[in-house]
């Protein structure tokens, strides 16, 4: 019972000082002007909230970032542009403890939870593991790759990549390593669409992804740019939605990087 007071005691004193230091550096950041500061409930690891983030985090943290400043502040994120740019910054609770544990403990970011998972896999766990271990440790470490294992996904099922070598190291991003056998890696074969709109449903950002498909088809790259292909968050939303079996992730992602590379192009000039 000590230990739990003891416990409950020192958590309460991190958020306080997690809320109050976090406060100051970000008002700092914006010149002194108060900024609003959300925590996602969602899970996630530390993301970048600048412009140099990494694909990676821009990508997964964007979509909670622009819909949770929205909800807690009815501040609307414009196309192109990030939560700070309205006065919000809203990260995932393990960007919180990392800022704590920087700011607090001077302790940079050197470990953080991996889960490894998936049907095939008997020896399923969260581990704490060390930034830059290879994923081959931590397989090993779990018994090994499992014999009717085809695929292995670094991070979830939706946003996650296929690992093709398991001697890549860890990240800080690095949330999970997902089995698939054979039979989960097949998809549905490809039909016409019948623009049924589960797509659009299903986008967390509001696109639609039968319009951006056929803009993509016809080669229309203002029309791309007007309906706010360069906004996708290649989430897999819309390709899990389909009924058609339609690889709409594959042919948004292609449409968003070639309109980026437009945008940048342009702003270069």
């Amino acid at each position: 019972m000590r230990q739990a007071t003891v416990n409950n005691r020192e958590n309460e004193h991190i958020k306080n000082h997690m809320t109050r230091r976090s406060f100051v550096k970000l008002s700092a950041l914006a010149g002194g002007t108060a900024m609003l500061v959300g925590l996602s409930a969602c899970g996630g690891q530390p993301s970048s909230t600048g412009p140099s983030s990494q694909a990676a985090s821009s990508t997964s943290s964007s979509a909670n970032s622009r819909s949770g400043s929205g909800i807690i502040a009815s501040r609307q994120v414009p196309s192109g542009c990030l939560p700070i740019d309205v006065g919000a910054v809203v990260d995932n609770v393990c960007t919180a403890l990392a800022v704590y544990e920087a700011v607090q403990k001077n302790k940079p970011l050197v470990e953080n939870s991996v889960t490894v998972t998936g049907e095939c896999f008997p020896k399923q766990a969260n581990l704490m593991v060390r930034v830059g271990t290879p994923l081959k440790y931590i397989i090993d470490y779990l018994g090994g790759v499992p014999e009717d294992a085809a695929k292995v996904i670094s991070g979830g099922p939706m946003m996650g990549k296929a690992v093709a070598n398991l001697d890549a190291a860890t990240l800080k991003g690095t949330g999970g390593l997902l089995f698939l056998t054979r039979e989960q890696t097949k998809r549905m074969p490809e039909s016409s669409c019948i623009r049924c709109g589960k797509c659009s449903e299903a986008c967390p950002m509001g696109l639609e992804p039968f319009l951006l498909r056929r803009l993509y088809k016809a080669g229309d790259m203002d029309a791309l740019e007007a309906n706010a292909a360069q906004d996708c968050i290649m989430c897999g939303c819309c390709l899990y939605s389909c009924p058609a079996g339609i690889p709409l992730l594959d042919i948004v992602s292609q449409a968003r990087g070639q309109v980026m590379g437009i945008m940048r192009a342009r702003a270069k000039k």
